[in-house]
């Protein structure tokens, strides 16, 4: 099943629905005084539902007239909601519902609600007419598509915990945040990494900002660690999994580089932050003088997604990404095995470590790849857990196509590779011919970092690339 309500998402978790259920009393008369009282029933038991995954419903009961629309347009209008659910529980014209969506021009989604695992001889008129889903949703699209509005659609089996719908009402709720995601950027990009910038007109066709941050900020929040504050640090690391590998003595230096980020991230409301080891802050820089790969996985691991070399790309899609799980890392595509099709992924050493396997265990290790001239500094070592799996990678713009970004889904093997610099996970994608799947990733220009999601996000990405500004393409 697609989809699912095992995570906690920021799109989603107390966000307004407006439940909007047409009835059709062309219907009155002809079928038992209780059909209607079914009706409305059934729409209050789908409204439970969808408020036991998180969310507030605004029902206010049938809309069974032109009129009646008018009037819950209103009174939708006054409660704010973040999105619209189309409930066509039986066929209904369009005009049942189409004031509410003029009126609200918010996101849209379009439920049909199948209620009929199988058919059995004794099923009746009254029933498939009660059961009409299919044919009230295609007069609503056509009624909503005449009038150049556009929608999502998904179904809903009865009682289901999961499933497309609450994937649906995540990606249609992304598609306008309340505030822009704000992006906080140390530096410049590594020389010659034109695939990891991103303009100003283009994050905010994503909803997004950029928030400078100086060097100097980072050197003036630089604390002097007490032991205390270092054995703090490491019960931090410890508690969420990691067990150290190096001294944690010796990593003060990260202890104390990675709360100034965190005191800077938190001041200034960041989703993200956007750093370049390599430059002369950083491990060249006499102030920091190590990498960033331990102190960018304590603000990973804290709900803040770190990418480095300085890419803003990147950062574009694990934002994205952060919008449905707090599972999302850091790395990139290094390889895919022409016979088994797995593709192995890896990062230089920022991890998140929700992300992580048990066994073996995540671990603190110096970061003797990209050492700095003060210390070698630290990094995190981990396998990516097994389970669903979402790659997104951002494509900058070019002369003849805007910005969009690309994603494919797999499922990660839960394996790992010790001799990996940094957290890596092998994939293998839901596709008879991987291989060729990534020949035509590559041809989308993609930045060569990617998001990499430990949940199955297609309905929620499907849903943004319906609802939503810019492109969510899916490579398959």
């Amino acid at each position: 099943m697609k989809g699912s309500t095992h995570f906690p998402s920021r799109a989603g978790s107390g966000a307004r629905v407006a439940l909007l259920t047409t009835y059709f009393r062309f219907f009155d008369g002809v079928f038992p005084d209780s059909y209607r009282e079914t009706q409305a029933e059934n729409a209050r038991s789908l409204a439970a539902e969808i408020e036991s995954a998180g969310f507030e419903v605004i029902n206010f009961g049938l809309t069974d007239s032109e009129a009646k629309a008018h009037e819950h347009a209103q009174l939708l209008s006054d409660a704010a909601p973040n999105v619209l659910l189309l409930l066509p529980l039986m066929a209904c014209p369009a005009t049942h519902a189409l004031p509410v969506a003029l009126a609200l021009q918010i996101p849209t989604v379009i439920c049909q609600w199948l209620k009929q695992a199988e058919f059995h001889d004794d099923y009746d008129e009254i029933t498939a007419t009660e059961d009409s889903t299919l044919l009230g949703a295609a007069m609503l699209t056509s009624g909503l598509l005449q009038h150049g509005l556009r929608f999502a659609s998904v179904v809903h089996r009865r009682g289901e915990s999961g499933g497309e719908l609450y994937g649906a009402l995540r990606g249609a709720i992304a598609t306008s945040p309340a505030q822009p995601r704000r992006i906080g950027v140390v530096g410049a990009p590594l020389e010659g990494y034109v695939d990891v910038e991103v303009g100003a007109d283009d994050l905010t066709e994503f909803g997004m900002v950029r928030v400078p941050i100086t060097s100097d900020r980072i050197i003036s929040n630089l604390p002097e660690l007490q032991s205390s504050s270092v054995a703090e640090e490491a019960e931090w690391f410890e508690a969420a999994g990691a067990q150290f590998a190096a001294d944690a003595e010796s990593l003060a230096r990260d202890l104390a580089l990675g709360a100034a980020l965190e005191a800077i991230a938190t001041f200034d409301k960041l989703d993200a932050v956007v750093l370049n080891c390599h430059d002369a802050l950083f491990r060249r820089g006499q102030h920091v003088g190590i990498p960033a790969c331990l102190a960018g996985s304590r603000l990973a691991s804290s709900d803040r997604p770190v990418t480095c070399t300085g890419d803003v790309s990147t950062a574009v899609a694990l934002v994205i990404a952060r919008e449905f799980t707090p599972d999302v890392l850091y790395c990139e595509p290094f390889t895919i095995a022409y016979e088994s099709g797995e593709i192995l992924l890896s990062s230089c050493g920022i991890g998140t470590l929700s992300t992580a396997a048990s066994e073996p265990a995540p671990s603190v290790c110096k970061n003797l790849g990209y050492p700095g001239i003060a210390d070698a500094g630290g990094r995190l070592w981990f396998g990516f857990r097994e389970g669903p799996a979402t790659i997104i990678a951002f494509v900058p713009g070019t002369l003849g196509e805007p910005a969009h970004l690309i994603w494919t889904v797999g499922r990660s093997s839960g394996r790992s590779l010790r001799s990996m610099h940094g957290p890596n996970a092998i994939v293998t994608l839901d596709s008879t011919d991987p291989v060729s799947v990534m020949a035509k990733w590559v041809e989308h220009g993609p930045a060569h970092h990617v998001a990499l999601a430990g949940a199955d996000l297609s309905v929620e990405l499907r849903t943004m690339d319906r609802l939503g500004d810019f492109r969510l393409i899916e490579v398959r």
